[in-house]
């Protein structure tokens, strides 16, 4: 009887520690360069409307970039794509609207890009992160508007060296816990 008892309590445990890594799974995001996955995306993206493209291939990637520091409210236009988002892909929840209202100023070699950042990321990003910092980002690659590329960032991991990230529990990925992906 006694065996039954601690098989049960490891099966619970074991089912409780699954349930909190599950919450972010590091590897379900493909590895990339944004200059690489731009390049790549004529092939895999579909016209919703004018001057809007939407991605029909991977939607989780990571890259690594570096830390400008540099925070603006979203535009306009993007907003609007991602609004457009729910009626497009059945898996984004309508609550995708309210995760972003920034975009951080991405900087991958001589690229710069301006990517929306889930604005629970705003702060632990300023927080932990210096400028000219190498840190390696998670985001849903979303479309085009325009000639602007909409990445959505949903995770971060600050890079400890040029190969290692520092590992960290994430937390923030309101994205997943709604839904999305």
């Amino acid at each position: 009887m006694i065996y039954l008892r601690v098989i049960v309590l490891a099966i619970g445990l074991m089912t409780a520690i699954s349930a909190i890594s599950a919450e972010f799974d590091w590897n379900q995001y493909k590895p990339t360069t944004i200059q690489g996955l731009i390049k790549s995306l004529d092939e895999s993206t579909k016209d919703i409307g004018p001057n809007r493209r939407v991605y029909v291939g991977v939607l989780r990637y990571k890259a690594i970039v570096q830390f400008t520091g540099k925070f603006r409210d979203i535009p306009k236009q993007h907003a609007e794509f991602i609004e457009e988002l729910p009626k497009v892909y059945k898996f984004v929840p309508p609550e995708i609207t309210n995760l972003y209202s920034k975009e951080l100023l991405l900087q991958e070699g001589e690229l710069q890009i301006w990517a929306p950042v889930q604005d629970v990321l705003v702060k632990p990003l300023q927080d932990e992160l210096r400028i000219g910092d190498s840190f390696e980002i998670y985001f849903y690659y979303l479309g085009t508007i325009f000639a602007d590329h909409i990445f959505g960032i949903n995770e971060f991991q600050k890079r400890t060296s040029p190969n290692t990230a520092l590992n960290r529990t994430p937390v923030r990925d309101v994205a997943l816990r709604n839904g999305l992906g």
